[in-house]
C-alpha cells in the first residue's frame, strides 16, 4: 500500500521541533550534574575558596553549560539553513510498503523503515529519529489520520521505539 502526502513547513514548526528534540534528547542526568555543580561552585565561592577546585569546577560548569546550548544552536541553526534553502518549503512523503521518500525542490531521499530507531510523538509533528542527532519532522497537520497510522505500524515493525 502506498501513501503521499504533501508537508508544509513553517519556521516556527522548525524551531517548534527542534525545541522539542533538544528538551528530549537532553538528559535529566546531565541538567542533574549541572545542577549539582552549580551548587557546589556558589558554596565554594561563598565559603571564601578560591584553590584550584573552584576553577576545575567553574570550567565542567562552562562546559555542561555550553554543551547544552550548543545542542540546541546546531540543531536550529543547520534547520533553519535547510528550511531557508527551499524556495517553496513543501515536501511530499511518500510511505511505501519497504520505504518511504521524502522529495523537496532541492532533491529527494529515500529511507527504508529500518532506519528509524525512534519515533517522538509530539502533538503537531513527529520526529522521526535516525540517529541521536538526525531526524526528519512529520507536520501532522498535513498527514491523514489513515496514513499516520500506516507510518507508525511500519515504523515499529522495524523495531523502533516509539516515545509517545
Amino acid at each position: 500500500m502506498r501513501h503521499v502526502a504533501t508537508l508544509h513547513y513553517t519556521e516556527g514548526l522548525a524551531r517548534s521541533a527542534v525545541l522539542s528534540f533538544w528538551k528530549r534528547s537532553v538528559s535529566w542526568k546531565l541538567i542533574a550534574a549541572i545542577a549539582i555543580c552549580v551548587a557546589g561552585f556558589v558554596f565554594l565561592l561563598r565559603s571564601g575558596d578560591r584553590s584550584w577546585s573552584i576553577g576545575v569546577l567553574g570550567t565542567v560548569l562552562l562546559f555542561g553549560v555550553l554543551l547544552v546550548v550548543m545542542i540546541y544552536v546546531v540543531h536550529l541553526r543547520q534547520t533553519l539553513q535547510k528550511l531557508r534553502a527551499l524556495q517553496n518549503p513543501v515536501a511530499t512523503f511518500e510511505a511505501a510498503e519497504d520505504s518511504f521518500t521524502l522529495t523537496s525542490d532541492v532533491g529527494s531521499s529515500t529511507f527504508k523503515w529500518s532506519a528509524v530507531h525512534d519515533i517522538w510523538q509530539f502533538e503537531r509533528y513527529w520526529l522521526l529519529l535516525f540517529s541521536r542527532a538526525q531526524f526528519v519532522t512529520l507536520p501532522l497537520i498535513d498527514i491523514p489520520g489513515e496514513m499516520r497510522s500506516y507510518v507508525l505500524e511500519k515504523v515499529m515493525a522495524s523495531q523502533a521505539r516509539n516515545v509517545g
